[in-house]
């Protein structure tokens, strides 16, 4: 007989019988044997139903721990396992029966056995451990396990230890793609902060409660302060009251969603006026207006060129005029002076033409025709001053005529000839 009554039911056997042998073959003795049977059927139907209890709670215990997602084992310390659920058998690619009375050293095999050993050495004297690990099961699976090694003290004294094994992978996995977001996310702000830093003007973040939660060097600088002294304070402690009544209006377009782009003047702290382009760019996230970006570039240059330019343009313009004025003088004068030396040459060729017609020797002829030649060239030069004045004037007209080609060249060879023969 075995369980917690099989010792009880032997001592009181063994008391029975030995009052039996003393008693001789009668009826006192038959009343003995007779109490006996009774007491020993009456402890047997006990034992068969505490074991069965107890029975049943071991197969309670073993189907909870079954349903558990981790792995629970129990290990005696003479090195043989006891207990295991069916995902720690699982794991190592064996049955219960196989698992149960196996030594750690057929299970994991010699080389990881000794790398062990001395967890389990420790766990036996008392010494409970927690401790994150990655395995590999008989299938070759890599999961990474949250690990519990408890000592079962019964008596002040380590009979085996329990190992509890939670399967925190899914955790890992998730640990590692935040980490991986998170660094993601870093170098996309470090990023977005070294554009910002690079712009040549002030870039500053304002969210719906008006208080500022980004803003580059050059905003600080521009207002002579600290970060300190501006990051997550308010519109009203960064720049003053009067500043945020200023620019309530647009501030609160921007917040309702509409960008508003403007040209404003500031007062430095140099004491100098300077012209800035503002944009307001409100930030959405799932289409609400969360706050918004302020870009401020600086135009004085720009402004001041404009003027100079305008000053400039003003400038041209009058010298433009006056070169109108004068050009039209000019015409004009040249028109007249044409006209003016047209009539005596206009004499001058009517007498050449009537010295042409007297009689003349060789050389007098010679001489009256080059006067006439000469004449005639000049008259053309008058002529294409008068034509220039109506080329100023928009008022030339171009012909196509014949003309003799030879006696263009005569005209030519007449008027530079003696200087030709002049200089040999």
């Amino acid at each position: 007989m075995s369980g917690p009554l099989g010792p009880l039911l032997r001592k009181l056997q063994a008391a029975i019988l030995g009052k039996l042998k003393g008693a001789p073959d009668s009826a006192e003795r038959r009343q003995l044997e007779a109490e006996f049977q009774a007491r020993r059927q009456q402890l047997e139907g006990e034992i068969h139903r505490r074991n069965a209890e107890l029975a049943q709670r071991e197969d309670f215990l073993q189907r909870v721990t079954d349903t558990l997602p981790g792995m629970v084992a129990y290990w005696h310390r003479d090195g043989l396992c006891e207990f295991a659920n069916a995902a720690y058998c699982a794991w190592f690619g064996r049955s219960r029966e196989e698992m149960i009375g196996l030594h750690p050293r057929d299970m994991l095999g010699e080389a990881e056995y000794l790398r062990s050993r001395p967890l389990i050495e420790s766990v036996i004297a008392g010494q409970p451990h927690q401790m994150e690990r990655t395995l590999t099961n008989a299938h070759g699976e890599v999961r990474h396990f949250y690990s519990h090694y408890v000592p079962n003290w019964r008596d002040g004294r380590v009979h085996g230890f329990f190992i509890m094994q939670a399967d925190v992978t899914p955790i890992k996995e998730a640990e590692l793609r935040l980490r991986e977001s998170n660094a993601e996310l870093m170098r996309a702000e470090q990023f977005g902060r070294t554009i910002a830093e690079s712009m040549p003007g002030r870039v500053i973040y304002w969210d719906r409660d008006l208080r500022c939660r980004y803003a580059n060097q050059r905003f600080f600088d521009w207002l002579g302060k600290r970060r300190d002294e501006v990051i997550d304070h308010a519109f009203e402690q960064v720049l003053g009251k009067e500043l945020l009544a200023n620019r309530r209006p647009r501030i609160e377009a921007v917040l309702a969603g509409e960008p508003q782009v403007f040209e404003r003047e500031e007062l430095g702290r140099d004491g100098r006026i300077h012209y800035t382009w503002v944009h307001y760019v409100p930030e959405r996230r799932g289409g609400e207006v969360m706050g918004f970006f302020v870009l401020v570039h600086e135009i004085t240059e720009l402004k001041e060129a404009q003027r100079e330019l305008q000053v400039l343009n003003t400038s041209l313009g009058l010298a433009r005029d006056t070169a109108d004025r004068a050009n039209r003088a000019k015409s004009e004068f040249l028109a007249n002076m044409s006209h003016e030396i047209r009539t005596p040459m206009s004499t001058v060729l009517g007498m050449t033409r009537l010295l042409q017609r007297s009689p003349l020797n060789g050389e007098q002829a010679d001489g009256v025709t080059k006067i006439n030649d000469a004449s005639r060239h000049l008259l053309a030069i008058i002529n294409d001053i008068l034509d220039l004045s109506k080329i100023e004037a928009g008022h030339l007209q171009l012909e196509q005529v014949n003309f003799p080609l030879s006696a263009v060249l005569d005209q030519v060879r007449s008027l530079i000839s003696e200087q030709a023969q002049a200089k040999g």
